[in-house]
């Protein structure tokens, strides 16, 4: 009798996660989106045999929207 309890609990406790999954994966369709995102490139300078090397540091941006018109059709706008 046990093991049918433990067989029976893990199928409730797997249909509950399921329920779950799909209530979340519903709650994602929102029609716009913005996004931000950063990069950089930060070198460490050298001093061998008398000679000196610096490279430039570099950084940037990238900053997005997209909005979907609905499930296969969306435009999408990126700055840099």
């Amino acid at each position: 009798m046990g093991k049918k309890r433990s067989i029976k609990g893990a199928g409730i406790a797997l249909v509950g996660v399921l329920t779950l999954l799909s209530l979340t994966a519903v709650a994602q369709e929102v029609r716009s989106e913005i996004s931000v995102q950063g990069t950089g490139f930060f070198t460490k300078d050298t001093d061998g045999n008398g000679i000196r090397q610096h490279a430039t540091d570099t950084g940037g941006f990238l900053v997005g929207y997209r909005y979907d018109i609905n499930r296969w059709l969306g435009w999408m706008l990126d700055c840099t």
